[in-house]
């Protein structure tokens, strides 16, 4: 059985989550567009993989309400 990977040292910054890890800092973030949600993700080396404590998917489920919302208005204003 593979060791589980430790707690990752994670910020909350605004609306964003900033992850250290072993390579440098990594950045997620969620933006609205007229039909998408786009998610922003900046990391030093891809294929790591990151344990989030609890508050921080909650940070990000609060944040994807967030922008969803703001995807249907955007939506319904391009459609005016």
């Amino acid at each position: 059985m593979a060791d589980a990977l430790a707690l990752a040292d994670v910020e909350a910054v605004g609306a964003d989550l900033k992850i250290q890890t072993c390579s440098g800092t990594a950045t997620l973030s969620l933006a609205a567009e007229a039909g998408a949600v786009v998610l922003v993700v900046t990391a030093p080396r891809l294929g790591e993989d990151w344990r989030l404590p609890r508050w921080a998917v909650e940070h990000l489920r609060d944040q994807c309400t967030r922008v969803l919302a703001e995807e249907a208005n955007l939506r319904l204003e391009a459609e005016d």
